[in-house]
């Protein structure tokens, strides 16, 4: 019979943490390709990043000054109140490498300029005056050339060979930085991952249709679903698919999709109705199925299930709220995985304010629509259940009270925002 229960491998009404993480077991990254580096901002590093030279290469100045030779270092200490002058030998060209030093001068250097051999610190421009190519050192200079002052010394960042990025980590702009700094031109990512969606319901009409009949609601699963994969740069919507609630039309899309994609999302269709086809349309595909059936609120008839070639199915309710929740909760670490994520099990914690908070069972895990009031702080957003798409659109994610949790309780929540991007 259509809408039935089907047997899982977990028990039914197990907790939505434990259920995701049954589901993330069961799949593996996704291929790799290069891409140039302008391009990767946004990607899954595949490859670990090794120093190719001592950072830096050689001595830098860390400051617009004057290197100076360790003979006039010494001829500096204990005359504080006789300070000598100093001629300025040379001036060093930011890019090039300068002659040595010799005992008795002083060169002109800028920030990011070699050290010339033989230096011992630099004195910064402010603590001397210059004229005529002769420097004046300023009272209490001394402070500023102790042996090694203001010097980057060749290799104290990193020694050549040195891991400095391991795999699995999303290419951010502090990670570019260290990529372009070992002059990788291009590097090697997971490709992105492919999903498809599939909408069923013989009631929806098009998100864009102004008139339609009392009996049909607009789509916005689907338009949900699209945005909220769009925010990951690591994943690539292949296809999405409304789908009338026919057993051979959810199977043949199904088949469809997971044979272009590396994961498939689907609304609506799993619960206890004769016409919720989708459990059927898995079984016959040959899928195992992981969970249906938790106990989570909204959501409580989600699904998970991995095809032949662990290709992972993450079914949603069709009610909006409930789809767009199970979505960040459930198949955001199932996807994170495929991309080659690391260290996918974290979420922020953040504190809740007072606010409405529905009284709900407590054998629940409960994830309550909230919209972030100061940075660490959340405000519940007031809505009257699942289907509620007026009141989601305040909010600007949810966070999680676990079963037989009290909302008032004053501890920092697990939140999930309306994104996948991390």
């Amino acid at each position: 019979m259509p809408g039935k229960r089907v047997e899982a491998v977990l028990p039914p009404m197990v907790d939505p943490v434990t259920a995701a993480a049954a589901m993330t077991a069961r799949v593996a990254a996704v291929g790799v390709e290069s891409v140039p580096l302008e391009q990767a901002a946004g990607r899954v590093l595949a490859e670990a990043i090794h120093a190719d030279r001592d950072s830096p290469a050689a001595d830098h100045s860390a400051v617009d000054g004057y290197a100076l030779h360790a003979e006039a270092l010494e001829a500096l200490r204990g005359r504080e109140s006789a300070l000598p002058e100093m001629n300025v030998a040379f001036e060093v060209v930011t890019g090039t490498t300068p002659p040595p030093l010799l005992p008795g001068q002083v060169a002109r250097v800028f920030t990011g300029g070699l050290v010339p051999v033989g230096s011992t610190s630099v004195i910064k421009r402010e603590w001397v005056d210059e004229a005529g190519g002769v420097i004046r050192f300023r009272k209490n200079a001394v402070q500023d050339v102790l042996t090694g002052a203001n010097i980057r010394r060749r290799g104290e960042n990193a020694r050549a060979g040195d891991l400095l990025s391991e795999p699995g980590r999303v290419i951010n702009p502090a990670v570019v930085t260290t990529l372009a700094s070992n002059a990788c031109s291009s590097v090697q990512v997971f490709r992105r991952v492919r999903v498809g969606i599939a909408v069923t319901g013989n009631e929806l009409a098009s998100a864009s249709t102004s008139a339609q009949s009392e009996a049909q609601v607009r789509d916005s699963n689907g338009p949900s679903l699209r945005a909220l994969l769009s925010t990951a740069p690591w994943c690539e919507v292949v296809d999405v698919v409304n789908v009338p609630d026919r057993l051979e039309a959810t199977d043949s899309t199904l088949k469809r999709l997971s044979e272009k994609c590396d994961a498939v999302v689907t609304t609506g269709g799993i619960s206890m109705g004769d016409h919720d086809y989708v459990p059927d349309a898995l079984l016959a595909l040959g899928a195992e199925v992981i969970y249906h059936h938790l106990a989570m609120r909204p959501g409580k008839p989600n699904l998970g299930a991995v095809l032949p070639g662990e290709l992972p199915v993450i079914a949603l309710p069709g009610n909006p709220v409930s789809a767009l929740v199970g979505a960040v909760v459930l198949a955001g670490d199932v996807l994170r995985k495929l991309a080659g994520i690391e260290h996918i099990d974290t979420r922020p914690r953040h504190a809740v304010a007072p606010g409405p908070v529905a009284r709900r069972p407590a054998e629940f895990w409960h994830y309550v629509p909230a919209a972030l009031t100061e940075p660490g702080s959340l405000r519940p957003v007031e809505h009257r259940g699942s289907g509620d798409v007026a009141a989601i659109g305040r909010s600007d994610g949810c966070f999680e009270l676990p079963a037989h949790a009290a909302a008032d309780e004053p501890e920092a929540r697990r939140w999930f925002p309306w994104s996948l991007a991390r």
